[in-house]
């Protein structure tokens, strides 16, 4: 079983389930780009922050340490009073990632009838079941997934050799993610070399339009897979249950709305403004009605809504779906 990108060993190398997340701990893009900067004035030209998010965002929480060393925290944030560039902030796109995994396929093998009596094809099930019956099989098994849980960092099932991921109820202490919906039809759906999603149509119509949009004041919304031989083996939406980070009790998952304080610019999570670890503090909000691409200078003059800072919110194909301002704490 392959599964997304980045985390472990080269292909080649198998290893027990990594399928991990694409991040800028793993070699992914930052999803919210470099530090913050000031809008431009007095005609002067924008500047672009390092490891701004161009076609996608990623997850706004750090992977398994297992999986390889995170990068280097950000450098603080430099003002320049002439200048004011925007930080993209990027929606959560959750894929898995990196090591290639053995897919096992075992198949009982036909036992004789005993006795060996004769019995006519009336009187003796089929050993094949009808294609109605394993259709009917794969929606009793999505049904039983949608409304389960998923912990922080999810595991694929069957010791990493599963179509699907091991579930959690959602009254267990490590329940991060709930499942909305689920699917195991979505063996046409290609992937690239490195397990990202060639086409979101699949993800769209499984989960809405605007799901992976990051919305200012919500909990965190995502989709999710396990993919193998290029194309994917089941498809997830998932949606925070609003359970805090499990290694930081001071994280929650939801995207800062005005009056709401976050930190770095590698993570999204909001934090109490009384925390030692709030360092910005959103002071408005401009919501696009309908997230679309923006250039910087483009964004900056959208940013109207005050503060010191601004950053874009964008989505998995890098439109813009608001855009936050910011003081320092």
């Amino acid at each position: 079983m392959t599964v997304p990108p980045n985390y472990g060993p080269p292909p080649d190398q198998p290893q027990t389930p990594g399928y991990g997340y694409q991040s800028p701990y793993n070699g992914g893009q930052s999803p919210y780009g470099g530090q913050p900067q000031q809008p431009p004035q007095y005609g002067s030209a924008p500047q672009f922050s390092a490891g701004q998010a161009g076609g996608g965002g990623q997850p706004p929480y750090e992977p398994p340490t297992s999986f390889g060393p995170p990068l280097p925290p950000p450098e603080p944030p430099k003002r320049n009073y002439a200048l004011i560039g925007g930080v993209i902030v990027g929606a959560l796109v959750l894929i898995l990632g990196g090591a290639l995994l053995v897919v096992m396929n075992l198949n009982k093998d036909d036992d004789p009838v005993a006795g060996g009596d004769e019995t006519t094809q009336e009187e003796s099930p089929s050993d094949d079941a009808s294609p109605s019956e394993e259709a009917t099989t794969e929606e009793e098994q999505t049904d039983s997934e949608v409304g389960m849980c998923l912990p922080y960092e999810p595991v694929i099932a069957d010791g990493g050799y599963g179509d699907g991921l091991e579930l959690v109820d959602c009254s267990d202490a490590t329940a991060f993610w709930e499942i909305t919906a689920q699917s195991y039809d979505v063996t046409d759906v290609p992937v690239d070399d490195e397990g990202n999603l060639t086409d979101f149509t699949a993800a769209k119509a499984l989960c809405g339009d605007d799901w992976a949009v990051l919305h200012p004041g919500e909990l965190w919304t995502n989709w999710h897979y396990v993919y193998s031989s290029g194309t994917l083996d089941s498809l997830y939406c998932i949606k925070a249950t609003g359970a805090a980070d499990p290694s930081e009790p001071e994280n929650t998952p939801y995207v800062p709305a005005e009056g709401d304080c976050f930190y770095d610019a590698d993570s999204w999570w909001t934090v109490d403004c009384s925390s030692s670890l709030a360092q910005y503090v959103v002071v408005g909000v401009v919501n696009i009605d309908e997230p679309v691409a923006m250039t910087t200078d483009e964004a900056a003059d959208q940013a109207t809504c005050g503060g010191s800072w601004y950053w874009q919110v964008t989505d998995p194909e890098g439109r813009t779906s608001a855009i936050l301002c910011g003081d320092d704490v």
